[in-house]
């Protein structure tokens, strides 16, 4: 579905997402959702994660959305070496032109993202051309429920007017 959308939104309030996490990093994250998980099946998970970027980088890359929490940046999974180039990895992408990285400052108020992640696809083939995808620990489902996809459209507008101006992400 990535490879052929025009347009990625994606929330993500625990880690950083997918589309966007350094293999080290990815690596972190996979070890620490997954008690049995080997080195060699973490990496290979990682390296997955890693080769999704590639549609970020083609002639014709989709724009890239993410909104994350505060709480994503100060979290760390791995070494400070992998926050260091996660972190910087995330600000190489928020200084592309098709790409943002905005952040939900943490806070003592509730927000509307606090039941998930969810990413809205914009692919021209689909009826309204709008696809959404839910992920919950290991479990993930695809919807095009137009009053589904309706609300996560206005979940993710409301999450973004709760971000920071990208302004003001410089370290």
């Amino acid at each position: 579905m990535e490879r052929r959308a025009t347009v990625i939104q994606d929330y993500t309030p625990l880690v950083v997402p997918g589309i966007l996490q350094t293999e080290d990093y990815a690596r972190a994250t996979i070890q620490a959702v997954s008690r049995t998980v080997s080195e060699e099946e973490a990496a290979a998970r990682a390296h997955g994660r890693v080769k999704r970027q590639e549609i970020l980088s083609g002639d014709h890359p989709p724009s890239l959305s993410a909104v994350i929490d505060e709480a994503v940046l100060r979290r760390r999974l791995g070494s400070p070496e992998t926050m260091r180039g996660q972190l910087d990895h995330l600000w190489n992408v928020a200084g592309w032109r098709y790409g943002e990285v905005l952040v939900i400052p943490t806070g003592g108020w509730n927000h509307p993202g606090l039941e998930g992640m969810f990413r809205l696809l914009k692919v021209p083939e689909t009826e309204d051309g709008t696809i959404l995808y839910q992920e919950a620990g290991a479990m993930g489902g695809v919807s095009i429920d137009p009053a589904l996809v309706e609300e996560h459209i206005a979940l993710m507008s409301d999450l973004r007017g709760l971000a920071l101006p990208p302004s003001s992400h410089v370290p």
